[in-house]
């Protein structure tokens, strides 16, 4: 008989980076980037700059709204996606330039 690992029950974790983490994040891992990397960051891209729009869209929506929480709540998703596009900008053309970079041979 074979046994299965119990259900997890308990919710999704929640993570809220700050500015200082996600800083962070990028100094570990600028140092060596992945080829395989730049395919999955090109398309965060793309999704963050989705994401950025929808929420740009929500925050003007959010303005009609008589209650204060909603509209700073909105502002913080718009400005949230505008750093995440920002940040992996940054990245792809960080990768470009490692990938344009002459392969150096060893004497």
């Amino acid at each position: 008989m074979v046994r299965s690992a119990p259900l997890r029950t308990e919710g999704p974790r929640q993570f809220e980076p700050d500015a200082r983490t996600i800083s962070d994040m990028a100094d570990k891992h600028l140092g060596s980037p992945v080829p395989s990397t730049a395919r999955a960051i090109t398309a965060l891209l793309r999704e963050a700059r989705s994401l950025s729009r929808r929420a740009d869209k929500l925050s003007a929506t959010a303005a009609a709204v008589a209650d204060l929480t909603t509209q700073q709540l909105a502002a913080e998703a718009s400005t949230g996606g505008q750093h995440l596009v920002h940040h992996l900008t940054v990245l792809e053309r960080q990768l470009q330039r490692h990938e344009k970079q002459p392969v150096r041979r060893g004497r």
